[in-house]
């Protein structure tokens, strides 16, 4: 149920009272959205913000450690004769 109509699963830390999984799933837009799901199944958006988001732990005392993931993608090039490398 947990890995149901996401693309790809990141970050899983049981809550501080051990009655939910937090997890970040791939959804629309090909970014990781943190959730909350309870043993029952009921699944919400634990947090919105913005770009991908990646649960990592849950403290003693209830707070999260969510990063916000930036990626970057970049095509470096020297071409013959250049002395510095250029992005494409």
């Amino acid at each position: 149920m947990l890995s149901d109509g996401y693309w790809g699963l990141e970050g899983m830390a049981w809550s501080s009272a051990g009655d939910e999984i937090n997890f970040s799933g791939g959804g629309p837009g090909g970014t990781y959205v943190p959730y909350t799901m309870t043993l029952d199944g009921i699944r919400r958006v634990a947090v919105q913000g913005p770009g991908a988001m990646t649960f990592h732990d849950v403290g003693k005392d209830g707070r999260w450690l969510v990063t916000r993931d930036e990626i970057h993608n970049a095509i470096g090039v020297l071409s013959a004769g250049d002395r510095t490398e250029r992005d494409l």
